[in-house]
């Protein structure tokens, strides 16, 4: 069993403590803009912004930037393990999905 400090603070001030705010490390999902957006779409839209923002605010190289922007733009529109095995497994170009 972990120890919640906050409860434990509360508890014994007797009175509730404030929100904490989000946590940075989850992502929240994104809606999209517009009706007709999908979630590729906007998975790639926020790719774009995230991979900038890692690139010249962060400071990592093109590469890094890219490759740690993606999974969390997939998570921000909500692209779930299931929605990628199912696009995979949907494509006639890949030759894998002829057996």
């Amino acid at each position: 069993m972990w120890f919640n400090t906050r409860a434990a603070l509360a508890e014994i001030s007797g009175k509730p403590l404030a929100p904490r705010a989000p946590d940075v490390a989850k992502v929240a999902i994104v809606a999209a803009p517009f009706p007709e957006m999908s979630k590729e779409e906007l998975a790639r839209d926020i790719f774009e912004e995230r991979c900038a923002i890692r690139e010249f605010d962060g400071g990592q190289d093109r590469a890094e930037a890219e490759r740690d922007a993606w999974p969390e733009a997939q998570r921000a529109a909500g692209i779930t393990l299931l929605d990628q095995w199912r696009r995979e497994a949907d494509d006639p170009h890949n030759p894998d999905n002829w057996k």
